[in-house]
C-alpha cells in the first residue's frame, strides 16, 4: 500500500508543531501564483479555449500527484514550454504508456543543473510580457530563445512604465524580505512577503484599473462536466506527443532529484511516471492543457518553508475557492508582481552558473555535461535540447562501463592466503572488485550491490523512510537465518583507475552510513592516481580519511581481523551522524557471533 500510495509515508510521520506552518504558508504563496499562471497560460498560448481549463489542469492534477507522486516539495502545473509544445489535448493520454524510468539512470547531477538553469532562463523570457506590459508573437522551436528576446527588445519602446517601476519595485521588496526572520517555537518561519505586497498592491492598483488578462472572463464558468478525449487527430500528434511525453517527465524527476537530494529523500521513478501519467490522462478528461512540473511553483514551495504536499493541497484548494468565489478580487493585480515573484524565486537556479568554474577544476567531463546540456536547451528548446545532452552524456559514460564481482567470503584469519584477493572479513566480509572508472550511473548500482552482497537484510529489516532516504530506522531481525555479523567491508580498487563527481560523493555517503550501523568501510589498492581525484573532490573529511586506504588487499584484511584495531573507531564528525530521532540504535549480540 505505502508503494502504491507514497503519501501515506509523509502523512503518518507528519510533524504538525514543526512543519504546518511553513506548508500552510508555501500553500497560500503557491495557490496566489497559480491564479495568475493559470489567467495567463491561456494568453501566452493563444489557443481558443477557456480560461478555466488552466484551473481544471492544476486542481485535478495537483490531487493525482499529492496520493500517487514521491516528491514532497513538486508543484503540477501547466510548464510554460509544455503551452508552446501544446498542440492537442490527445496527447495527455500517451504520457502514462511510455517507459522511460530506466532512462533516468544517466541523469547526471551536472546535467540536472544545466538543465534546470536553462530552463529557469526560458521561465524568465515567458514573463517578460508581463515586466513590459506588452504581447510579442511567441516564438516556439529551435532557436526560440533568442528570436523572443529579440522581439522584446524591439518593443520595448512601447513598454508600460508603470509595469516596470512595480516590478522592479516587488523585487527589491522580495529581497528585502529574504533578510527577515521570524522563529515560532525555534522553528523558521519564511516572512510573508508575497501576501503583503498582493494585498497592498491589489488595493492601489484598483485606483488605476490595471486588470491581469483574462480575469473578466472567470466569472462565467463553473466546472465543466468531463468528456471523452476525440482520438481522431492521434496519428497526426504521435511524434509530437512522444515528445512532450518525454520533455514533461524529464523535468519534473530533474526537480523532484534536486529537491530529493537537497532534503534527503528518495524518488522512485517509476512511481512518478505513473503519478506524471495519471495526471495527464485525468486533464485530458476536462480538456485541459499537458502539465508537468511547473518550475515557478516548485521553487515557491520551497523557498517558502513547504515540507510535504500538504503545502500543494492548500495552494489547489485556495486556487479553487478563488475559481468559485473569489475571482473579481484579483482582477485589480498587476501582473508584473506575479512576474516578480516568478522571477526572485528563479534566482537560485541560476546562481548554478557560479558552480562552472569549480566544476571545471573538479571534472573536466561533468564539465563538458554541464556546458553542451545548458547551450542545448538554450537554442534549440527544451525537447531537442534534452535529448542532445542526454546523447553527448551516453556517449560520455558509454565507454566506461564496467562491472562487478564478489571475490571471496573470509570467516577466519587463517582463510587468509597471498593468493586470494579476500575482501570480507571473518564471518561477514563481502569484497566488491571496482573495475576500469566509476561514473554517476553506477553510484547508485555499485551501492545497491554492496548492500545486496552484504546480505544486510538478513540482518536488518528497512522501515519505509518518514523522512528522508537516509533517516531509515533500523531494527533487528529476530531470525534464526541472523547467524553472523558484518563489521567490515572492502573494496578492491586495484582496477580503478577514474572516479567522477557523483560517484565520489555516493562512495562518500556510504561510508558514512556503514560507519552509522557500526560497519567499517575500507578500501584496498587504490590507484595513486584516483587518490588524487578524492582530494579534488574534497571526498576526506573527519569521517572518511585516508587510514581507510590501504595499500594492498591481504594489507587490509589483516588490519580487519585484528581484535585491538578492530576496536579503534574512526571519529565521526557530529554533525555528519544522522539524526537521532530518526536512526534507531542498533544493538548488535556479540554473543551470535
Amino acid at each position: 500500500i505505502l508503494n502504491v500510495f507514497p503519501f501515506l509515508n509523509w502523512l503518518c510521520s507528519y510533524r504538525v508543531t514543526e512543519w504546518i506552518l511553513g506548508d500552510i504558508h508555501a500553500g497560500i504563496n503557491v495557490g496566489m501564483v497559480q491564479i495568475f499562471q493559470g489567467l495567463s497560460g491561456i494568453v501566452i498560448t493563444g489557443l481558443p479555449l477557456p480560461v478555466i481549463n488552466s484551473f481544471y489542469s492544476a486542481f485535478c492534477c495537483s490531487l493525482a500527484y499529492v496520493i500517487f507522486g514521491t516528491s514532497r516539495h513538486m508543484s503540477i502545473g501547466e510548464y510554460c514550454s509544455a503551452w508552446l509544445f501544446q498542440s492537442s489535448r490527445e496527447c495527455t493520454l500517451l504520457l502514462c504508456c511510455i517507459g522511460l524510468g530506466f532512462v533516468t539512470t544517466y541523469l547526471s547531477e551536472s546535467l540536472i543543473n544545466a538543465y534546470l538553469t536553462a530552463a529557469a532562463l526560458h521561465v524568465i523570457i515567458s514573463q517578460f510580457s508581463f515586466i513590459f506590459g506588452i504581447v510579442i508573437d511567441f516564438h516556439s522551436g529551435p532557436l526560440a530563445f533568442f528570436y523572443n528576446l529579440v522581439y522584446y527588445c524591439m518593443g520595448l519602446p512601447k513598454a508600460n512604465s508603470t509595469s516596470i517601476l512595480l516590478f522592479l519595485l516587488s523585487v527589491l521588496m522580495l529581497r528585502v524580505s529574504k533578510c527577515i526572520k521570524i522563529t515560532y517555537k525555534h522553528s523558521p518561519v519564511e516572512f510573508p512577503m508575497e501576501l503583503l505586497l498582493v494585498g497592498t498592491l491589489r488595493s492601489l492598483n484598483k485606483k488605476y484599473m490595471a486588470t491581469s488578462e483574462g480575469t473578466q472572463n472567470l466569472s462565467y464558468f463553473r466546472f465543466l462536466h468531463p468528456t471523452l478525449p476525440d482520438f481522431s487527430n492521434l496519428k497526426k500528434i504521435l511524434l509530437h506527443a512522444s515528445s512532450l511525453a518525454i520533455v514533461s517527465y524529464f523535468l519534473l524527476i530533474f526537480v523532484a532529484k534536486k529537491y530529493g537530494n537537497i532534503h534527503n529523500y528518495h524518488i522512485r521513478h517509476t512511481q512518478d511516471l505513473m503519478a506524471i501519467g495519471l495526471c495527464n490522462v485525468t486533464s485530458s478528461f476536462f480538456k485541459s492543457f499537458a502539465v508537468s512540473c511547473a518550475l515557478s511553483t516548485t521553487v515557491i514551495q520551497e523557498k517558502t518553508g513547504g515540507k510535504t504536499q500538504l503545502a500543494a493541497l492548500i495552494g489547489v484548494s485556495l486556487m479553487l475557492a478563488v475559481v468559485l468565489k473569489l475571482g473579481t478580487y484579483f482582477q485589480y493585480l498587476p501582473n508584473a508582481v506575479v512576474a516578480a515573484i516568478v522571477l526572485v524565486n528563479m534566482f537560485p537556479f541560476l546562481e548554478k552558473f557560479m558552480d562552472v568554474p569549480f566544476l571545471w577544476r573538479q571534472d573536466k567531463y561533468d564539465f563538458g555535461i554541464w556546458i553542451v546540456t545548458f547551450l542545448s536547451v538554450i537554442c534549440l528548446g527544451l525537447d531537442i535540447g534534452l535529448g542532445i545532452s542526454m546523447g553527448f552524456a551516453f556517449f560520455i559514460i558509454s565507454v566506461r562501463s564496467h562491472r562487478y564481482c564478489l571475490l571471496w567470503r573470509v570467516r577466519t584469519a587463517n582463510e587468509i592466503s597471498s593468493a586470494s584477493s579476500l575482501a570480507l572479513i571473518r564471518w561477514s566480509r563481502i569484497e566488491s572488485r571496482y573495475p576500469s572508472e566509476i561514473h554517476y550511473i553506477e553510484r547508485e548500482t555499485g551501492q545497491e550491490y554492496v548492500k545486496r552482497k552484504e546480505d544486510l537484510n538478513r540482518l536488518w529489516f528497512c522501515s519505509d523512510p518518514p523522512v528522508t532516504r537516509s533517516t531509515t530506522h533500523l531494527h533487528p531481525l529476530e531470525s534464526e537465518t541472523s547467524t553472523y555479523m558484518i563489521h567490515t567491508i572492502i573494496l578492491d580498487f586495484s582496477m580503478v583507475h577514474f572516479v567522477d563527481l557523483q560517484a565520489s560523493y555516493l562512495l562518500r555517503e556510504l561510508c558514512h552510513t556503514f560507519q552509522n550501523i557500526g560497519i567499517t568501510l575500507l578500501i584496498a589498492a587504490c590507484h595513486p592516481t584516483v587518490i588524487r581525484t578524492f582530494e579534488k573532490h574534497d571526498f576526506f573529511d573527519q569521517c572518511v580519511t585516508k587510514a581507510r586506504f590501504f595499500p594492498t588487499l591481504h594489507d587490509a584484511v589483516l588490519y580487519a581481523v585484528e581484535p585491538e584495531l578492530l576496536e579503534e573507531t574512526v571519529p565521526v564528525e557530529p554533525s555528519i551522524i544522522l539524526p537521532e530521532e530518526v536512526l534507531a540504535e542498533v544493538t548488535l549480540n556479540e554473543e551470535k557471533v
